[in-house]
């Protein structure tokens, strides 16, 4: 005969597993719905006034880069909660919306719609991040104190080496006027 659990062992399992399934749908929501998890630093810093967050993005990358084009495509192909918009830094295109911006085909720009500006490693990776739906929590763990230095050093150091990473990856040779990163 197989022992039967005290009653209150059951009702304090039930009550166990509904925490826990509430509890991930309140993270699921939260995240679902948050801003970007870190400040721009770009070059307006302040949002259109509506409190409010990015109704989309446009990501400006490097066009000559093989690494460049494959993550733009994968960015394309993902779903998002919010509209993200590829372009080519060097395209006519991207330079008369925003040839203002210094940064535009040295590295990762990201311009959201009410005109802030993000820029560089992480804060430019991070947002992106952020508008992707499998990508926005892996955005908030990479802004947390603990791990925004190591985010800082792996993007940095993949956005140096991205010639060389795609070389690698998709064996495109390093375009004529770049020499391999040591």
């Amino acid at each position: 005969m197989i022992p039967i659990p005290p009653l209150p062992w059951i009702i304090a399992s039930i009550v166990f597993v509904v925490a826990v399934i509430a509890w991930r749908a309140w993270r699921n929501y939260r995240f679902a719905y948050a801003p970007p998890p870190m400040a721009p630093n770009g070059l307006f810093s302040a949002s259109n006034g509506d409190g409010g967050y990015p109704k989309s993005l446009v990501v400006l990358y490097d066009d000559s880069c093989a690494l460049c084009r494959a993550c733009a495509a994968f960015v394309e192909h993902q779903p998002k909660y919010v509209p993200i918009e590829s372009l080519a830094a060097g395209s006519p295109e991207a330079l008369e919306r925003y040839g203002m911006i210094t940064n535009v085909g040295k590295e990762l720009v990201v311009v959201a719609d009410d005109g802030r500006v993000w820029w560089g490693a992480p804060e430019a990776f991070v947002t992106s991040m952020w508008a992707l739906v499998g990508f926005r929590r892996w955005s908030y763990r990479l802004s947390h104190p603990m791990l925004s230095p190591y985010a800082t050093a792996f993007f940095q150091r993949v956005s140096t080496h991205r010639r060389g990473i795609g070389a690698v990856l998709f064996g495109s040779p390093y375009c004529a006027d770049c020499t391999p990163s040591a």
